[in-house]
């Protein structure tokens, strides 16, 4: 019997392989808490505008789209066969959560407990199950190889951002 081909050797269309995202998705909640360490809550809730999250807003839209978003499609399109799956509106969530009133500190531990929980799942699929589809609201038909990309781009998007605001908080003097 041949072995199972376990999904460290697959390669996405861009030529990253799974193995290198999976990589980067570990590394992820540890970047995140050296780029909030030593920050004070006054620092974690400020705003360089009105329309760009603050450190606190961006640690809780990351812990709930990790759990909301990336979760629910990881099981959904690995336990059926090509579910429709919602969007989640961000912005939106961050006004009725009022994510700036909430602790960045567990908004942090909750993303990384539900990320660690995302990347076992993720671990043990076969090269397969990487093929398996889901239809994404605003987006199309998508793979669940295509869902770890855009995971790990969005994540990448928001430690971007991030080190952006450490930079401005740390050169401002009123913070």
């Amino acid at each position: 019997m041949k072995p199972v081909e376990r999904i460290k050797d697959k390669s996405t269309p861009q030529g990253d392989s799974i193995a290198q995202l999976l990589k980067a998705l570990r590394h992820t909640p540890i970047e995140l808490e050296q780029l909030v360490t030593g920050l004070s809550e006054g620092q974690m809730r400020v705003r360089r505008s009105t329309d760009e999250f603050s450190v606190t807003e961006s640690l809780c839209h990351l812990r709930d789209i990790e759990i909301e978003g990336y979760k629910v499609r990881i099981q959904r399109i690995l336990g059926e066969d090509v579910p429709r799956l919602p969007d989640l509106d961000g912005g939106r969530l961050a006004l009725e959560r009022a994510y700036n009133t909430q602790s960045p500190t567990q908004a942090l531990k909750d993303f990384q407990d539900a990320r660690s929980e995302n990347l076992g799942v993720l671990d043990q699929i076969q090269k397969p199950e990487l093929a398996r589809e889901g239809n994404l609201e605003g987006a199309g038909t998508l793979s669940l190889e295509k869902l770890i990309g855009l995971m790990q781009e969005h994540d990448e998007g928001h430690l971007s951002e991030l080190r952006v605001l450490r930079r401005w908080i740390e050169a401002s003097t009123e913070y």
